[in-house]
């Protein structure tokens, strides 16, 4: 279409303030060298309004192509106890196995649906106005107002006193109308105002002036800013390290984010840490008349080990103690617990 109009890419990047990179990579169908999703169905609407075209049509062909379908694998589970109660090489083999399926097939799944159900949420019910993505290119915040919507870009931040660095920011009337862009070197965060410096505006068809301090009002706080970072239970396995990567170059801390994927590689071993110490509760109880005491005692274990794996969480999620320390504590503990126990037992 662009090109049956006689028109050249770098045209209408000028025009319509988008970066060339961003046209040619959606030209292209390189999804993933462009920001979030919310971000790119605008630049999409409003290249297509540009060319003459249906852009809600290209938004929605958008989404189907760069949508994933994820792949459904059956989930294999523990066999029973053999007779003498004692586990096996085999047991312990497929509870490894069930671990590591529950954290490579079951946790993309869960995190995705998860993620669609936090977005409703926040979109029909908290009623909450902006958003915050991190891409390769740097940091996105997306902030609203009855008037319309401003999308802001920088390359870092200081988390300190909440200052962006190389800010871009898109102005926009109603979801999807540009009406100016502001180019400054700095933004800080102040109560009710973002303080640009050296900033640079524009607008379709008016030239650009420079003003040293420039003001733009947002509702936007610290705390409303680490609140939009994605929840890490929305994150599936396979993302994690990149968004953890991500936000530390961004400047934020990811300690949240590193915690839960320390504590999904842990999963494997502590599930078969739970099946020695199983194995502890129900060896030889059955000879001796104790089939309510192995229950009790199982059940008692149960929430001692939910009660240690919450206390170490929350120590590791205050900095208390180290991030690695906190993830692998439970199924360590466990599993040294359940070998000591079983070989008391069998030795007696």
């Amino acid at each position: 279409a662009r090109l049956s109009r006689g028109l050249e890419l770098e045209d209408v990047a000028a025009v319509l303030h988008i970066r060339l990179d961003y046209l040619q990579a959606i030209e292209d169908a390189r999804f993933d060298d462009l920001p979030g999703p919310t971000y790119v169905a605008g630049f999409v609407r409003t290249y297509g309004k540009h060319l003459g075209l249906d852009g809600e049509e290209l938004v929605r062909l958008y989404k189907d192509e760069s949508g994933g379908v994820l792949a459904r694998q059956n989930l294999h589970f523990p066999l029973p106890a053999s007779e003498t109660r004692r586990p096996t090489g085999r047991m312990i083999a497929i509870a490894l196995l069930v671990g590591v399926l529950a954290i490579s097939v079951f946790n993309p799944v869960a995190s995705v649906m998860l993620s669609k159900y936090e977005r409703l949420e926040n979109q029909y019910l908290s009623g909450r106005s902006s958003l915050l993505a991190l891409s390769k290119t740097g940091l996105w915040l997306r902030q609203a107002d009855p008037k319309g919507q401003s999308v802001v870009h920088a390359e870092s931040v200081s988390v300190e006193d909440m200052e962006l660095n190389r800010v871009i920011i898109f102005l926009y009337e109603g979801k999807d109308h540009f009406v100016g862009r502001i180019d400054a070197d700095k933004a800080k965060l102040m109560p009710g105002y973002w303080q640009l410096t050296d900033a640079w505006l524009s607008s379709p068809e008016r030239p650009a002036h420079f003003r040293e301090r420039h003001r733009i009002d947002t509702d936007l706080t610290v705390s409303k800013i680490h609140d939009s970072f994605a929840s890490p239970k929305t994150l599936s396995f396979w993302d994690l390290p990149n968004f953890i990567r991500s936000i530390e170059e961004a400047g934020f801390s990811a300690l949240r984010h590193r915690l839960h994927w320390h504590s999904l590689l842990a999963f494997p071993p502590l599930l078969c840490a739970m099946v020695l110490i199983a194995a502890t509760f129900s060896l030889r109880q059955s000879r001796r008349g104790g089939a309510t005491i192995m229950v009790v005692s199982g059940v008692v274990a149960g929430f001692v080990l939910f009660f240690v794996s919450d206390l170490v969480f929350a120590l590791g999620l205050s900095n208390s103690i180290p991030v690695t320390l906190a993830a692998w504590t439970p199924a360590g503990v466990s599993a040294l617990l359940g070998l000591a126990m079983l070989l008391h037992l069998e030795d007696g």
